[in-house]
């Protein structure tokens, strides 16, 4: 088989399991593709959000046997990180590899390798960077003019030159080239891999705690995400607040946004009694799949989502989702999924909530299975495997 090394500069990575979608991204790609290539990933000491190093057993500043095809290397969080970094790409990359950058605007994981690249301090022949979401319109909004004066910089000196992009959807390509002149004819379109439908654990066996879901109801209803501005968690609480139905909500993620969260504290403290609220902290990535499953409905209002590897896992697991048109899962309802929706229609979202809980028990079981069945073919689609292999296939075209 062929081999080629790509080496994966990430933000977090293994054990960590707080920052949720592009880390099972990486997880999955290494693993549908460790047969055909090897991996190498260079990132932090520590999990999304943690002050504090992961313990001592995970060793730093060495190559680590990781899982499947892989090495990882982790990097101490401190004033030396860049140092670090740097040298690890020099000693590592060469004509035959590929560096893999998870990021546009992450500073230390990806503006300064492009920028050192650019001054020639860093040799890095082939270079591809998945902006994951980060240069759409929604994803811009956020920080909009340190982002908008970095990608004038950018363009202005060329930093992004001759780099390969990965577009995980035909949309994401198109804001790629927006944003970057250079990008037009250098974009390739490989789909985010998924790998849930393994270990789905019936339902009858399934004894993991989850939240309030113990108490009578007429709808069981989860977030699972980070407790961010582009999640869109206040949105969900603005929603269930007009539903006239007994409905228990349980809210699962790492809050990332302090201020954010104490709106949503308030917005909890004002729910009217028939809405049961409660936040359930992080959920950990192996458990994801049968928290999933213990719920009626899996609710995501999201800004912007490039993939959305949460709403793959509900679906996977026979759970109907009511999420915004800001993703690409899209035609929803036609196909008895669940709903993707205007953010700015939120009756729609009411009457999809009120039109779900006024169902029978068993028209929702019907529908689990076929959901279940409809996402293992979506997800099993062997096109998406293959332009993910011939992303990273030298040289580039």
């Amino acid at each position: 088989m062929e081999e080629k090394t790509t080496i994966i500069i990430v933000g977090y990575y293994l054990p960590g399991y707080k920052v949720g979608g592009p880390l099972i991204s990486i997880l999955n790609m290494i693993k549908l593709l460790s047969p055909d290539f090897n991996f190498k990933i260079l990132t932090v000491d520590r999990d999304f959000g943690d002050s504090r190093p992961y313990p001592d057993d995970v060793p730093r500043n060495t190559w680590v046997k990781s899982n499947y095809n892989s090495y990882v290397y982790y990097i101490p969080l401190n004033i030396f990180a860049v140092l670090v970094l740097f040298r690890q790409l020099r000693l590592n990359s060469n004509a035959n590899s590929i560096v893999y950058l998870n990021s546009v605007f992450n500073p230390l994981f990806s503006i300064y390798i492009v920028i050192a690249r650019k001054l020639g301090l860093l040799k890095i022949d082939n270079l591809i960077i998945v902006p994951r979401g980060e240069l759409f319109d929604e994803a811009l909004a956020f920080k909009h003019r340190r982002k908008v004066l970095y990608l004038w910089f950018a363009n202005r000196f060329g930093i992004y030159k001759n780099v390969l992009w990965h577009a995980t959807t035909e949309n994401e390509r198109d804001f790629i080239i927006k944003a970057f002149r250079a990008a037009k004819d250098k974009v390739r379109v490989a789909m985010i891999m998924s790998d849930v439908l393994e270990d789905i654990v019936p339902a009858e066996e399934n004894n993991l705690q989850t939240g309030s879901t113990s108490e009578q109801c007429d709808l069981k209803i989860v977030f699972l995400a980070r407790i961010s501005k582009d999640k869109n968690v206040s949105y969900t609480l603005d929603i269930l607040s007009k539903i006239k139905f007994k409905v228990i909500f349980d809210i699962y993620g790492p809050v990332e946004d302090q201020a954010l969260w104490a709106l949503c504290q308030e917005k909890i403290t004002g729910m009217p009694a028939n809405i049961q609220v409660k936040y359930c902290g992080v959920a950990k990535s192996a458990d994801v799949k049968k928290i999933l499953q213990r719920y009626d409905l899996f609710f995501l209002p999201t800004f912007a989502e490039n993939y959305g590897h949460s709403i793959a896992e509900a679906l996977s697991a026979g759970t109907p989702v009511l999420i915004s048109d800001n993703t690409p899962w899209r035609n929803l309802e036609k196909d008895r999924l669940g709903w993707d929706l205007d953010l700015d229609k939120p009756d729609l979202f009411v009457e999809a909530v009120n039109r779900l809980a006024a169902s029978s028990k068993s028209q929702r079981a019907q529908s689990r299975e076929h959901i279940k069945e409809v996402a293992r073919e979506r997800l099993t689609n062997p096109e998406i495997l293959n332009a993910n292999k011939n992303l990273f296939r030298l040289p580039f075209k």
